[in-house]
């Protein structure tokens, strides 16, 4: 930034507070919701999995596969984030009502005129419905795995039939030597879902009143330097969410592909519990990339494989043609393999420079 002009303005604003003070130009208040969630599916399940219980996706899906067997919940393994009308959604919650946790919740949806219809996603696979709480289990009933994904996917359960909470938020704008400032704050009204989903917040954070015109004094007014950050690595659940908008993996494979990434030492997790590149996962990226422009096909990056599950996804609803797919995947496949046959010495190059030793040692890797 320009740092000059900065502290000119700066000293501007200084100057103008001591001699009249901020003037308040504007405030409005507006009423806010947070939507309950969706109901929950497979891709939603390992992404909180991650985020919430710090469980890593391959694991959760194997716990939540003991739970179904168990039968203490449904099938984990679905696209579906909608309840058809055929599904008695009340009876659910009320075989919750003997929870020693949440029972009293789940009593206060259908006694209490709370309960409120599951909002419908844009997914559904016609074969399973949301993932959701068949009977009621306790605490002692099962191992800690087990106790927190069953609480998970209860507590989404119940949050998903119950209303969205309430608040209103309030933007004040002041003014100081032609300089506008604003600042909002926050008064929850309802907690509605919140009460029963820990696993998400809605801060209170209320300002104080303010009136159009008021004269303020300010306690203190700072010019802060600092310095744009790097994007973070990405998490389990952000790699899962980038799988999802590329089109790549489904519900019953994403967990195994970021397991796999791992098993092949392309990536690991570190302290943070973020995925770090390894120099093998680098090093196949640009050797990838190093042919990219020549072949017009770049294999780091998602576009075949999508285009591959789509055509799938048309076979199941008859729009494509089963033999016509294995012709296009064959020929596709063909060609990539003719394009790193071609380019290995290219690969070799990319390894090298990640591995001391080269070309033999890069190729070992």
């Amino acid at each position: 930034f320009d740092r000059l002009a900065t502290l000119t303005l700066y000293e501007l604003c200084v100057e103008a507070a001591a001699a009249a003070g901020p003037l308040v130009t504007s405030v409005i208040e507006e009423p806010k919701s947070r939507w309950r969630p969706l109901p929950l599916n497979t891709v939603e399940l390992s992404k909180l999995a991650a985020t919430k219980l710090r469980m890593a996706p391959a694991r959760c899906m194997h716990v939540a596969e003991d739970l179904y067997q168990r039968g203490i919940i449904s099938y984990p393994r679905t696209e579906t984030d909608r309840f058809q009308a055929t599904i008695d959604v009340r009876a659910l919650v009320g075989a919750q009502m003997g929870s020693s946790v949440w029972g009293g919740y789940a009593q206060g949806l259908l006694n209490g005129g709370r309960f409120t219809v599951p909002r419908s996603g844009p997914h559904d696979d016609h074969a399973h419905p949301p993932i959701h709480p068949v009977r009621c289990a306790e605490r002692g009933e099962l191992q800690d795995e087990q106790w927190r994904v069953f609480e998970l996917v209860t507590r989404h359960f119940l949050a998903c039939c119950s209303p969205d909470a309430r608040g209103s938020r309030t933007e004040v704008e002041a003014e100081i030597a032609g300089e506008g400032f604003v600042t909002a704050g926050l008064v929850v009204l309802d907690r509605g879902w919140l009460e029963v989903y820990p696993y998400s917040a809605w801060v209170n954070d209320p300002l104080p009143q303010f009136a159009v015109n008021e004269r303020l004094v300010p306690s203190a007014l700072e010019m802060i330097e600092s310095r744009t950050q790097p994007p973070p690595l990405l998490s389990e659940a952000d790699l899962i969410s980038a799988m999802d908008r590329s089109g790549i993996g489904t519900d019953a494979t994403m967990h195994d592909h970021i397991q796999k990434i791992q098993t092949r030492h392309y990536a690991s997790k570190n302290a943070d519990g973020r995925l770090e590149p390894s120099k093998l996962g680098v090093a196949l990226v640009e050797g990838y990339q190093r042919f990219a422009v020549e072949e017009g096909l770049d294999l780091s990056k998602p576009a075949l494989r999508a285009q591959m599950e789509q055509a799938m996804t048309r076979i199941a609803r008859g729009e494509h043609s089963r033999q016509q797919f294995l012709a296009d995947t064959l020929a596709a496949t063909h060609r990539c393999y003719a394009a790193l046959e071609r380019h290995a010495p290219a690969i070799d190059a990319a390894l090298g420079q990640h591995f001391v030793g080269a070309p033999d040692r890069a190729r070992a890797a």
